[in-house]
């Protein structure tokens, strides 16, 4: 066994070699510690740009659940309490026309078809049309019961002859040829194993379909108007209220699960009936007091000037909320108003949002 003074001179020993070795490392350290950084330059955060809503006028009247534009016109569905025309033309003073008693309507839904009429799902008399030149009161053209309830409708230009397309509560969705507004006549349905289609919009040859069963979101193919064809379902959670479409962006809203968006890839002009359209979902709008009912996108796709892409959203009893879509994969919440009731439905004319808020009449803001 060593002794205790040989090992003591080996470990001098083996310390004395590796000394230059220690020192160099001790060196390099304190260089390092002692170093300061040069700080990373950040490109500026934009700032958050607020929107404001400012209230400009107040038309009362009762249960007001949607309002529709034809020029400065302004009409306004009351399901039972009839139907409501406005002069829009100075939004700070609009100005009630005609009133139109539940006994001569009851819509849901009101689709302007320029450049005189309306499309309106009426709630027991099906689809109506009516005439509204600008010095009559508004007249009917003709009445047609729908199967089930006719709740929402839009329009398809084919072959030189208009369709309504319309959503039935109960019983999917029917087609109807209005090229004689006088004489319109169903000429085709699809009942898509539907609970209660509530609305729809029609892009092209597709139609997108908002209904509370199998998730709610349908797809169809209306080339053929004679022959709706079933593309696609999308099976999400949620009892779905409304779609709109607006350029390459379909935004669904589910009522309490939010607002979905989802990009659009439209399938090829010379594709079969069989390929569907591509739908991407980007995000989910999602807020626990959400009560969605209608969204609306503020942009023009048709614009010449650059715009800021807002989108509006009636959430009920909690307003308006207002979403800056400049990147749709994360709307960004830049503005929200509390309205005097229930806020059901919007329309946006001339820099002017105006609000259907229920029990309080029609609510018009000046966006700012």
């Amino acid at each position: 066994m060593q002794s205790r003074s040989s090992a003591f001179a080996r470990f001098r020993r083996i310390a004395r070699a590796r000394l230059p070795l220690l020192a160099c490392c001790a060196a390099l350290i304190a260089t390092a510690c002692s170093r300061r950084e040069t700080p990373v330059q950040e490109a500026p955060v934009p700032r958050r740009v607020q929107v404001r809503l400012v209230e400009t006028a107040r038309i009362q009247m009762p249960t007001a659940r949607q309002v529709a534009f034809l020029g400065t016109r302004a009409f306004v569905a009351q399901n039972f309490e009839g139907m409501t025309e406005l002069d829009a033309s100075d939004p700070a003073k609009p100005r009630v026309q005609h009133r139109l008693a539940p006994s001569q309507a009851q819509p849901l839904h009101i689709r302007p078809v320029p450049p005189d009429m309306l499309a309106v799902a009426d709630r027991f008399r099906g689809l109506v049309m009516w005439r509204v030149a600008d010095t009559d009161a508004p007249t009917t053209l003709a009445e047609l019961a729908m199967p089930g309830i006719a709740t929402h409708l839009d329009v398809l230009e084919r072959g030189g002859r208009r369709f309504a397309v319309v959503a039935c509560g109960g019983e999917g969705v029917t087609i109807v040829d209005i090229s004689d507004p006088a004489a319109p006549k169903i000429v085709g349905r699809h009942k898509l194993d539907a609970d209660y289609s509530r609305r729809i919009a029609v892009d092209g040859d597709i139609a997108y379909v908002a209904d509370n069963t199998d998730g709610g979101l349908k797809v169809l193919d209306i080339a053929r108007p004679d022959d709706p064809q079933l593309l696609l379902k999308v099976l999400m959670p949620g009892f779905c209220q409304s779609v709109e479409r607006r350029g390459e962006l379909l935004l669904s809203a589910y009522r309490t699960h939010g607002v979905r968006v989802f990009r659009v890839e439209p399938r090829p002009p010379a594709a079969d009936r069989a390929s569907t359209p591509g739908l991407t979902l980007l995000s989910s709008v999602h807020r626990t007091r959400n009560r969605v009912q209608e969204t609306l996108p503020l942009w023009d796709d048709n614009a010449t000037a650059p715009q800021r892409r807002l989108a509006a959203f009636a959430d009920d009893a909690a307003g308006i909320e207002l979403y800056d879509f400049a990147d749709p994969a994360a709307p960004l919440l830049v503005g929200e108003q509390r309205t005097p009731d229930s806020t059901l439905g919007l329309a946006f004319h001339r820099g002017f949002l105006y609000a259907a808020c229920w029990n309080a009449g029609v609510v018009v803001y000046d966006l700012r």
